[in-house]
C-alpha cells in the first residue's frame, strides 16, 4: 500500500547538500543532516512508536496533544534512511528570487530561500566524509535518499507579519555592500511519496527502525532535532526582547569562521519583539563531490 513519508528537520543542524548546480541548486545528488556537538544540546530522532518497529531503546514522552512520542538519542550515531521503491533519482528543491526578503504569499514559505547558508553566517564549508562516518565536530549524521526538500514555518511576529533578520557577515564595507536582510524558516521538511517501506539503519547496516503497517495514503512522520537538553528556570522569553540568534555560533563546532568573530543574525528592527522565541537554528551547506 503506497504511503508518504515526511521528516521535519529543526534545531541546530547543518543541511549538507551535494550538488554541482551552484549555491541555489534545484536538484542534488546527496543530502545529509549534520548536528554539531554543541554544549548542552541533544540530537534526537522523534517518531510515533505505533508507526515504526524498533530494535533499539528510545525515551517515551507525551507531546502537546497527549500523543505518545518516542525519542531516540542520536549522539555519536551516523544513520542511513532507506526507502522502497524510491521514484526519485535526485533531490529536488525550489528557490525564489535571490533578493527576496520575505515570502510574498503563504505558498512561498516553501521556498529554500529562508534557510541561511554557512556563508551568510560567516562560516566556511567543512569536509563531508563518506556515508556512515561523522564529520569532525559533529554529534550525529543522517543520510537521506532522494526526495523533496522545502521550508516551513517561516518566523513571524504575528499572522502575515514576518520577522526579518540582518546577516552582518554578508556586508562588505570595502565595496559598499550592505548586509543581507531576509526572513528565516524554523523548519526544513523532507518528503517522499509512493513508498512501501522506510528503514533506518546504523553505520553497520543493522536495522534500528522500520515502518509498521501504514495504510494506503497515510503519511508517516519523523522529526530530527538538535535542541537544548533543558531550558533554564530563569528563562523569561515571554517578556524579554530577542535581539539576535547567538546560539548559531555553535555551528563553529563543525565549520570554521571566515571572519574575525561571529556576529549573529539580528532581528530588525531591534528591541521591539517581546514574546517571540524563534528556533531558526538551521544552515545550508552546498558542496560539490568530495568537499
Amino acid at each position: 500500500m503506497p504511503f508518504h513519508f515526511e521528516l521535519t528537520i529543526t534545531g541546530l543542524v547543518v543541511l549538507a547538500v551535494n550538488s554541482s548546480s551552484g549555491p541555489r541548486p534545484g536538484t542534488a545528488d546527496g543530502v545529509d543532516v549534520i548536528s554539531p556537538n554543541a554544549h548542552m544540546h541533544r540530537s534526537r530522532l522523534n517518531y510515533k512508536p505505533m508507526e515504526f518497529r524498533s530494535t533499539v531503546a528510545a525515551d517515551l514522552t507525551l507531546d502537546n496533544n497527549a500523543e505518545l512520542i518516542a525519542s531516540l538519542d542520536l549522539r555519536s550515531r551516523a544513520l542511513n534512511f532507506e526507502v522502497g521503491p524510491n521514484p526519485n533519482e535526485k533531490f529536488r528543491m525550489t528557490w525564489g528570487c535571490e533578493d527576496a526578503r520575505q515570502p510574498a504569499n503563504p505558498e512561498e514559505e516553501a521556498l529554500m530561500n529562508w534557510i541561511p547558508s554557512l556563508a551568510d553566517l560567516g562560516f566556511n564549508g567543512f569536509r563531508i566524509p563518506p556515508a556512515g562516518f561523522l564529520p569532525a565536530g559533529a554529534t550525529s549524521r543522517v543520510t537521506l535518499p532522494p526526495g523533496d526538500l522545502f521550508c516551513r514555518d517561516v518566523a513571524k511576529r504575528k499572522k502575515d507579519d514576518y520577522l526579518l533578520f540582518e546577516f552582518p557577515a554578508t556586508a562588505d564595507e570595502n565595496c559598499g555592500r550592505p548586509a543581507t536582510v531576509r526572513a528565516m524558516a524554523n523548519e526544513v521538511v523532507y518528503r517522499i511519496s509512493g513508498l512501501e517501506v522506510v528503514v533506518v539503519r546504523d553505520h553497520h547496516g543493522d536495522t534500528l527502525l522500520s515502518s509498521s503497517g501504514p495504510r494506503e495514503g497515510d503519511t508517516l512522520k519523523m522529526c530530527i532535532s538538535n535542541d537544548m537538553e533543558m531550558v533554564a528556570p530563569a528563562s523569561h522569553h515571554a517578556t524579554t526582547a530577542i535581539e539576535s540568534l547567538p546560539h548559531l555560533r555553535h555551528i563553529g563546532e563543525v565549520a570554521r569562521l571566515r571572519v574575525d568573530r561571529f556576529e549573529p543574525p539580528r532581528i530588525l528592527p531591534t528591541g521591539e519583539h517581546t514574546g517571540i522565541d524563534p528556533i531558526c537554528d538551521g544552515a545550508l551547506f552546498v558542496y560539490q563531490g568530495n568537499y
